[in-house]
């Protein structure tokens, strides 16, 4: 095991201390249940713990948000974004279409088809061509809160994949627990 060794071997000063840090989660009895959840929308569980994190004053830039994609060839990468919108269709962020996020993450034809469909809009918009909205359309959400036990919570919505995930699904979504 390379991780294993490596951390073995780790002898200076600041790797010591960052393998002491440690922070404590929520209480034992403090569990996320599913049958305690506020909705069972997951875009509104989203609005809840994200307002949370926002009005705690612990955070300094709430909506900024981590997007991975990967190449054709399968190579992925993974950059920091600020989450501008969102709602029931997903959630909007900017970016320059020609970067390398923006190539991996825009469909050529889509982005041909969307500048057509508003090329003769009489909104003006001062910006790039190359720079604009791409809206992520989740098909899974998953919910992860620390416990002191290190058996952490892990709740996942996703699209349903059977016709009885579909039945037991809540406003679309249906709801698993990955862990404990």
């Amino acid at each position: 095991m390379l991780l294993r060794w490596a951390l073995g071997k780790a002898g200076n000063m600041a790797t010591q201390q960052l393998s002491q840090m440690r922070r404590s989660y929520k209480a034992v009895w403090n569990v996320l249940l599913e049958e305690n959840l506020p909705t069972k929308n997951p875009v509104h569980l989203f609005e809840k713990w994200f307002l949370e994190a926002k009005d705690s004053g612990t955070i300094y830039e709430t909506n900024a948000v981590a997007v991975a994609s990967a190449t054709r060839d399968g190579i992925p990468s993974v950059r920091m974004v600020l989450l501008k919108q969102y709602d029931e269709r997903g959630f909007v962020f900017f970016t320059n279409y020609d970067s390398r996020k923006g190539r991996e993450l825009v469909l050529e034809e889509e982005h041909a088809a969307l500048k057509s469909k508003f090329s003769d809009s009489s909104i003006p918009v001062n910006c790039p061509d190359n720079w604009g909205g791409l809206i992520l359309i989740p098909e899974r959400f998953e919910f992860w809160q620390g416990q002191t036990t290190r058996l952490h919570d892990r709740l996942v919505f996703r699209k349903p994949s059977s016709e009885r995930e579909t039945e037991l699904a809540k406003f679309g979504w249906y709801l698993e627990r990955l862990a404990p």
